[in-house]
């Protein structure tokens, strides 16, 4: 009896050692020091135009999963001109192989141009996305997912549907490093 409870609590003993034995976690793209630089297009409809929109995002991950990001974008094609910057959280489930799904918030500040001599006052939007991230060579992954923003301070008399809030959907390229 006695040699039993020594062997179990040597093996007791030992557990941790062998615990902590295991091979580290791999690194991931999305580990906390981690940096993505991503690029962003599609169309969208306003003010009875059709634009391009082309956009970057630089984000910075600081923590595993957790990314803060500034993005912008320009709405090319017609008037009035339209540009965008938008501060960023997401959060990245790095844990879930092959398809790694997000969800994140957003800030935007819309800088809008002129129409026919008249100046058109800016508008800031709040928001929240989610997607997937599809993994594309070592370091780039392909995003599909949609967005919400709802306008805060829109002037409906002057900008009319501009002001109403929109759900889009997103695709979009990364690389990682």
């Amino acid at each position: 009896m006695r040699r039993l409870l020594a062997l179990a609590v040597a093996a007791a003993l030992c557990l941790p050692s062998i615990a902590l034995a295991r091979s580290p976690r791999q690194p991931t793209p999305f580990d906390k020091g981690r940096m993505r630089i991503g690029i962003q297009g599609g169309t969208t409809s306003s003010f009875d135009n059709t634009y391009f929109v082309l956009g970057g995002v630089f984000g910075y991950f600081i923590a595993d999963g957790l990314e803060l990001a500034l993005g912008g974008s320009m709405w090319i094609g017609d008037d009035p001109s339209i540009a965008e910057l938008s501060p960023q959280v997401r959060y990245v489930v790095y844990q879930v192989p092959v398809v790694k799904p997000y969800a994140g918030a957003f800030y935007e500040h819309i800088f809008l141009g002129e129409v026919g001599g008249l100046a058109l006052d800016d508008v800031d939007s709040i928001g929240a996305r989610g997607g997937l991230l599809f993994q594309i060579g070592r370091a780039g992954f392909l995003g599909a997912g949609v967005s919400y923003a709802s306008r805060v301070n829109c002037n409906e008399d002057q900008l009319g549907d501009f002001c109403d809030a929109r759900l889009l959907p997103e695709i979009s390229f990364s690389l990682f490093f």
